[in-house]
């Protein structure tokens, strides 16, 4: 097998096992993953999915009890500042028992005073039915 053959299926190789990880809605569940490293991780896909404009992938991750009062489309007015963002980071997670505090870094552009802003945003995570979910608060 020649080198460009060999190289190309690795690439193949790896974009499926990355595909596999993070297209597991139940990851922290299946793979008995500990709670900060199940909860970071979907943390992180939420950040990307709202850094990507998909809203809809985003309102996924929230609490099934959310997802049963709200549509993705009424979801948008919870996170329409994300898309502003230049980064979203999870910078760190504390769990106890069922519930996870989640610390997301985020950079954004602030182009009247042609600068960058850094700072940091909280969120609760839940464990129900056996996955971690944002908890989004009631307004």
């Amino acid at each position: 097998m020649n080198n460009k053959i060999r190289k190309l299926l690795l690439r193949m190789g790896l974009v499926v096992i990355v595909a596999a990880v993070t297209g597991c809605a139940g990851i922290g569940a299946q793979w008995n993953l500990p709670p900060e490293e199940a909860v970071r991780l979907r943390a992180q896909a939420w950040a990307d999915d709202l850094m990507a404009g998909d809203i809809e992938g985003a309102w996924a991750l929230t609490s099934p009890t959310y997802r049963q009062f709200s549509t993705w489309k009424q979801y948008y007015t919870f996170v329409q500042g994300s898309g502003r963002w230049t980064s979203a980071t999870v910078d760190s997670v504390q769990c106890v028992e069922d519930v996870c505090d989640v610390r997301l870094m985020i950079e954004y552009d602030i182009k009247r005073m042609n600068m960058t802003n850094r700072r940091p945003l909280d969120y609760k995570w839940v464990k129900v039915d056996g996955d971690w979910w944002l908890h989004v608060p009631a307004k």
